[in-house]
């Protein structure tokens, strides 16, 4: 067997890297599992610590947990679209462990009964084209539902030396544990896999997947194997990042091969990754099933999950971004980048669809696509707005209008984006006020933008010598001078040609 980390590099002919995954998926949920504590999840700036504790949380006596329907949801949408089977019931178990940032003593889990078993995801094969034979098929063992810790921090602004804070804010938040076989080959697939995965939470809305402030991490378990050996199983607990992800496989599976061929044991043990020294170094012995104590969660008795409840946790499409990609280039003409940039985002792709149809088949699909994963995004982020908050100021009704102004050549896009900016600002008026706001629309008559036109070029008869003995790219600047002359009301498109007739007169 031949390694299949990057180039073939890393390990000699006849070894094979091992590899599967834990995936800890935060859900996207407003409230925590078990309490209705907020969660901070795609909340933007964090919270203050311990702003968002319930007494359960905190695992004050008396307190019991009241399950969040939404989060079971999101695991039975996630696991269905894996192509996964619900369990007939929703059971927890408790997880006993000492750590100062688990306040009750054990987590809640699911060791006898995951919410789903089996599935699998297609992952694209390292370096290799888009083809759809270019693929490893991943198996999924199980997605589970489980609670959060909170977080420790060292020092602070004002504490005592050597003190270590405790923040509750994310104790008790719903993760999904997405585990998988050990169907992987080398780091670069491990984090393809997780590119995968987090594109399709993400598409689904049953997580955001950011790493960064960790609502997606990653547990990776490593061992190395030939035809005639296989080391044991190490695991690099809580990587963040694709990079980390990747690195952290190549460089154990180096370690563990050196340790093989010089006849060396390696312990099976809980490691980290040091991100400086870029190697890893070792956390824990691994615990035994023993060790953790479960026993069945006693305030959480088992609920029947029926194929009818089943059906209304699962809600509405369980379409892979893949599909919805396909389907709107079927359906909608777009080119592979637009359709991609929209099955990405079930917000920005249903308010695609809403504007298409708001606009009854006048408007031309692309240009939609284009307005809503560009300019519209652009011009939130400068207003502060977040996507949902900019497609609700700029419902799909009015943005079909808008639109369809530019498609009439009534409004120029450029006019057309100053309207989106005011209304997104918070103006009130409605997109046919705005538009005469502004002067009653699009200057197009021929006669007008001709003088305008000739305006500039007699402003600047310097410039117009230098583009008939061959600068040409100075029809730009012309242009821009016309714009700004009309206010940008002139069609763009008109003010070039009629500046391109005027500079290159017939012989």
């Amino acid at each position: 067997m031949v390694s299949h980390l990057r180039g073939g590099q890393g390990l000699l002919h006849g070894w094979e890297t091992v590899v599967g995954l834990e995936v800890h998926a935060q859900v996207a949920a407003a409230t925590k599992l078990f309490s209705g504590a907020p969660t901070q999840a795609g909340a933007g700036a964090p919270a203050a610590p311990n702003s968002r504790v319930a007494a359960f949380d905190a695992a004050l006596p008396g307190t019991l947990p009241s399950v969040n329907w939404g989060c079971v949801a999101a695991a039975v949408r996630t696991g269905l679209a894996l192509g996964g089977s619900v369990a007939p019931r929703l059971e927890f178990d408790r997880k006993h462990y000492f750590y100062p940032d688990l306040p009750h003593g054990f987590q809640l889990t699911q060791r006898r009964s995951p919410i789903v078993s089996g599935g699998a995801l297609e992952v694209p094969a390292p370096g290799a084209s888009a083809s759809a034979s270019a693929t490893r098929r991943v198996r999924i063992q199980q997605v589970q539902l489980e609670t959060d810790t909170g977080k420790l921090s060292r020092g602070g602004a004002g504490g005592p030396a050597g003190a270590v804070n405790l923040d509750l804010n994310r104790a008790g938040t719903a993760l999904m544990e997405i585990v998988t076989e050990p169907d992987l080959r080398s780091g670069a697939e491990a984090a393809g896999f997780v590119r995968a995965l987090q594109k399709l939470l993400r598409h689904l809305g049953t997580c955001h997947g950011a790493m960064e402030d960790g609502g997606l991490r990653v547990d990776v378990n490593v061992s190395v194997r030939s035809d005639l050996a296989s080391s044991s199983r190490r695991e690099i607990k809580n990587l963040n990042s694709f990079k980390r992800i990747e690195h952290a496989v190549e460089y154990e599976a180096r370690e563990l091969q050196a340790a093989m061929e010089a006849g060396r044991h390696v312990p099976s043990e809980t490691l980290g990754w040091d991100v400086a020294q870029g190697r890893t170094y070792p956390m824990r012995s691994k615990e035994r099933l023993l060790d953790y104590r479960f026993m069945p969660e006693p305030d959480l008795p088992p609920v029947p999950l029926t194929a009818a409840l089943v059906r209304e946790l699962a809600g509405g499409d369980l379409e892979p971004p893949e599909a919805a990609q396909r389907r709107l280039a079927e359906e909608f003409g777009l080119p592979a980048a637009l359709a991609a940039a929209l099955a990405d985002d079930p917000g920005q792709l249903g308010y695609f669809r809403d504007v298409a149809g708001a606009g009854g088949g006048r408007l031309d699909p692309p240009a939609v696509a284009r307005f809503v994963t560009g300019d519209l995004v652009g011009l939130g982020r400068a207003a502060a707005l977040g996507a949902a908050e900019c497609r609700a100021r700029l419902g799909p009704g009015a943005c079909a209008e808008l639109l369809g102004a530019v498609a009439s050549g009534r409004i120029s896009m450029r006019m057309a984006k100053g309207i989106a900016e005011a209304v997104l600002g918070g103006d009130a008026r409605t997109v046919e006020a705005l538009v005469e706001a502004q002067g009653g629309g699009q200057v197009s008559d021929a006669a007008a933008i001709a003088e305008l036109c000739r305006a500039v070029l007699d402003e600047f008869p310097d410039k117009v010598a230098l583009y008939r003995a061959g600068k040409t790219k100075l029809l730009g600047m012309f242009v821009g001078q016309v714009m700004k002359r009309s206010e940008g009301r002139a069609n763009p498109q008109q003010v070039s040609a009629t500046v391109k007739a005027l500079l290159e007169p017939p012989p």
